[in-house]
């Protein structure tokens, strides 16, 4: 009796403590795995926090190099001047880690020289502007035909009014500027003056390269352009400005005409003439 008696309620018992060592284990399971996951999140903002790190420097590192690149390609770093990592680090408010980097990048493009003095920016040398011109040719001459029969409307509009606003800035020059006999009058205005120009200059090519839609020329001109648009600043004067703005028209009356002949032919009598004004002659 005994036995029966007893057999019952060890047998609760002994349940009851299988339910509260599964229930016991189950818990430590979810703690363990919480923990492992507070964990995995811990190491996933920490992932997240070091690429925020990561992005950022990579944007200084771009915006240092973007900045001086461009400084350089409009002439404001004048060529033949010699660059201080330090103080243009100072300048630009950031250390000189993303300055040497942009150094490096400015380097292995052309646009800085490094000697034992150190860094100088780059001087136009004749045969490397022909080798440029020589590419530059073929591809505006082939962008050229091809716009001839691709342009759309919108584009047209765009090259109509990059025309009318070169005009504007060249007439606004006569008699403040330069007078009649393309004498300077007024040596900041015109570098002023030739800044615009020079823009617009760029903005009428590449807008030509664009109405060609042909993704391979373009990116092929894209890869050139900011060595075009360096040397185009050594080229630049009042009758350059002048001849360039009528050279322009012809090249769109053709193009809109869509002569394609006659348009290549004017693109490249255009580009060829600047080989005496960028050497000097």
């Amino acid at each position: 009796m005994r036995l029966s008696t007893f057999a019952p309620s060890s047998a609760l018992v002994f349940v009851a403590f299988v339910v509260v060592f599964l229930h016991g284990a189950h818990g430590l399971r979810k703690h363990v795995a919480g923990r492992r996951c507070h964990a995995g999140d811990l190491t996933k903002a920490g992932d997240r926090a070091r690429e925020r790190v990561d992005l950022r420097l990579a944007l200084i590192d771009q915006h240092v190099y973007t900045i001086l690149r461009d400084q350089i390609v409009n002439h404001k770093l004048q060529p033949g001047k010699k660059l201080n990592q330090e103080q243009i680090a100072i300048d630009m408010n950031v250390s000189r880690t993303p300055v040497r980097e942009a150094f490096f990048r400015l380097e292995t493009e052309g646009f800085l020289e490094k000697g034992a003095q150190g860094y100088t920016v780059y001087e136009m040398k004749p045969g490397d502007y022909m080798m440029l011109l020589d590419v530059r040719i073929a591809i505006e001459r082939l962008a050229t035909r091809l716009a001839c029969s691709q342009m759309l409307g919108s584009e047209r509009r765009q090259l109509e009014q990059n025309l009318s606003e070169t005009q504007r800035v060249l007439d606004s020059g006569i008699g403040k500027a330069w007078n009649g006999d393309f004498d300077i009058l007024n040596q900041v205005l015109a570098d002023r003056l030739f800044y615009e120009m020079g823009q617009l200059d760029h903005a009428f090519h590449r807008m030509i390269i664009a109405a060609s839609h042909n993704k391979y020329l373009v990116s092929t001109y894209d890869s050139i352009d900011p060595k075009i648009h360096f040397f185009r600043y050594s080229a630049l004067s009042v009758s350059a400005c002048l001849n360039m703005t009528e050279r322009h028209k012809k090249v769109f009356e053709a193009i809109v005409a869509r002569d394609e002949e006659l348009a290549e032919r004017r693109m490249e009598r255009h580009l060829a003439l600047t080989v005496p004004r960028a050497m000097g002659l």
